[in-house]
């Protein structure tokens, strides 16, 4: 079973938000969204960076109910 303090080591380098997607003019533009000091962060993904960065949040969700999991 993998350590609490090494969990939440991991959460930390993964990015939080969820994935917001935008149509301008007709073409498809895709966001990482998050919240950062009580403000709405929005970052441009670029389309070859899309999967990785889907991967990466749902790798955040899993660890995030390890240490959820681990906490109770």
């Amino acid at each position: 079973m993998e350590d609490f303090s090494e969990l939440s080591k991991l959460a930390l380098e993964l990015p939080s938000g969820y994935i917001s997607k935008k149509t301008i003019k007709g073409k498809t533009y895709y966001y990482l969204q998050y919240f950062e000091n009580g403000k709405k962060i929005s970052k441009y993904i670029k389309q070859n960076e899309l999967e990785t960065v889907k991967r990466q949040l749902e790798k955040r969700d899993e660890v995030e109910e390890k240490l959820f999991k681990i906490e109770s």
